[in-house]
């Protein structure tokens, strides 16, 4: 197991929540910041306890303490960096905001977003509110032609109140087709769509300028949690399915009962699917669908667990790992490597494959929205809706425990009883606090396998900033 170092590092001046580079400008990438102000009524060690992203508390009473406690103000930042050729970094933008950022998210689909094809950010703020800015590269004034140079910078759109400005909204996740819809997931445990709408009853809804001003904006609620609901995606199927993981342990699947030819201006209603309990310890806090019923989850229990969802029979766990640390999000290193067998095979595999041991104990054991791959999300939903890989390579971003690279696999293509394994082949630790935040640049050769994979990652109260690389020999699918 490779152990990391980074090539650059900084520190901000607010505490960083999330991130994600830019898929059409892949120099550029976005975070935003999450500043909790000092209460001087509160206790200082109840201030302190409490200055992480909302709460990692789950005692059933936390809500009712919530209710009762003396509001607390929180403001953040929008920033964008620029990564040059030999790696330095260079802030090139900066927004202070009146409200703290939970998540923020670059629109998958640009083609379908009309009305400007500058890239479309969206942010989750703390005040019940969804924020929308444009990416814009203007000219500045210089003396000589030769001079000239361009501003990059975020200009923004608009701004919806999607819920009561006491609720946060904690995440957000670009529907895989349509981009007039977003889930989000809500501290009141909700977890809802939101749609953008034209004013004109004739437009296109899949076409209009999505998230203008002049949108019609609506919400469903899809299901609840009974704490926090912490993260939601929708599975890969056209008809999607959506799963959101909460504070209470629970992973909520539910589906919109409409059918495909109904009328698309008619309100959406879904229906709960299934609930489970029993598959994590803790808090579910990363959902990332790799095929309509394989999912890979992250929780608080510090373990990375394969899913398998079917939609009639029993769900299971076919593989997990102790990563040291709660696996707060987990976003894809490579593209699926190869297609092998239906989902429905890859099910009726063996039984759950634990790999128990932590990461210190491995370590001992081993003696050390059309986006260009790598990929921050698994958005060609289409193509993994028709076959499964065997192969895949996952940046984990695991809290105290820093940031894992682990690779998920089956045993062997041909027989049907293998199971699937996770192992971590790659570790950064220089974080000295919660690692929430991590992405991966999205590669300018998309042919070469072996290419060096550029990754930064953040940590939130020591608010490091860091940069540093993987070589493609040690992402590449052992043979």
């Amino acid at each position: 197991m490779a152990l990391l170092s980074s090539i650059r590092s900084l520190t901000l001046d607010l505490p960083p929540s999330c991130i994600q580079f830019c898929p059409a400008r892949p120099d550029i990438f976005a975070v935003g910041t999450y500043f909790l102000h000092r209460n001087e009524d509160r206790d200082s060690s109840q201030e302190n306890s409490e200055s992480a992203l909302p709460t990692t508390n789950s005692n059933p009473s936390s809500a009712e303490n919530a209710a009762t406690a003396i509001p607390q103000k929180r403001t953040g930042s929008l920033i964008l960096y620029e990564i040059s050729h030999d790696k330095n970094i260079t802030e090139v933008f900066s927004l202070a905001t009146d409200f703290a950022i939970l998540d923020l998210q670059w629109a998958p689909h640009p083609d379908k977003l009309v009305g400007s094809n500058d890239p479309l950010l969206a942010v989750a703020g703390s005040t019940g509110l969804l924020a929308f800015y444009r990416l814009k590269t203007r000219p500045t004034a210089s003396d000589t032609a030769a001079q000239q140079q361009s501003q990059t910078e975020l200009v923004l759109s608009c701004v919806k109140q999607v819920t009561d400005d006491t609720t946060l909204v904690l995440s957000l996740t670009w529907h895989p087709v349509r981009p007039n819809v977003l889930g989000l997931t809500l501290s009141d445990g909700r977890v809802v769509l939101c749609m953008s709408e034209s004013r004109d009853e004739h437009a296109d809804a899949a076409v209009v300028a999505c998230w203008d001003p002049n949108a019609v904006l609506s919400m469903h609620d899809v299901h609840e949690h009974e704490l926090e609901a912490w993260i939601m995606n929708f599975t890969p199927e056209n008809d999607a399915k959506v799963l959101s993981g909460g504070d209470d342990m629970m992973l909520l699947c539910s589906q919109d009962i409409a059918s495909a030819q109904s009328d698309p201006a008619e309100e959406q209603e879904y229906a709960m699917q299934w609930q489970d309990r029993k598959l994590h310890q803790a808090g579910v806090t990363a959902i990332l669908p790799l095929s309509d019923t394989l999912v890979v989850t992250g929780s608080y229990d510090d373990h990375i667990r394969l899913l398998s969802l079917p939609a009639v029979g029993r769900r299971k766990v076919l593989a997990e790992l102790n990563l040291g640390g709660g696996v707060w999000r987990l976003k894809l290193l490579t593209p699926p490597s190869s297609h092998v067998a239906q989902p429905s095979h890859i099910e009726s595999g063996g039984g759950i494959h634990s790999s128990s041991t932590s990461t210190a104990d491995a370590d001992h054991a081993s003696g050390q929205h059309t986006l260009t791959p790598p990929m921050s999300a698994l958005q060609d939903h289409q193509d993994q809706n028709q076959t499964t890989s065997s192969h895949f390579v996952l940046l984990c971003s695991c809290m105290h425990a820093g940031t894992r690279i682990v690779r998920l696999q089956r045993s062997s293509r041909k027989d049907e009883d293998d199971d699937w394994t996770f192992s971590v082949i790659a570790r950064f630790e220089e974080h000295k606090s919660m690692n929430y935040g991590s992405d991966v640049q999205p590669r300018s050769d998309v042919e070469n396998p072996l290419q060096t994979t550029t990754i930064v990652s953040t940590s939130f109260y020591d608010k490091l900033l860091c940069l540093w690389q993987i070589d493609g020999e040690t992402l590449k699918e052992p043979q």
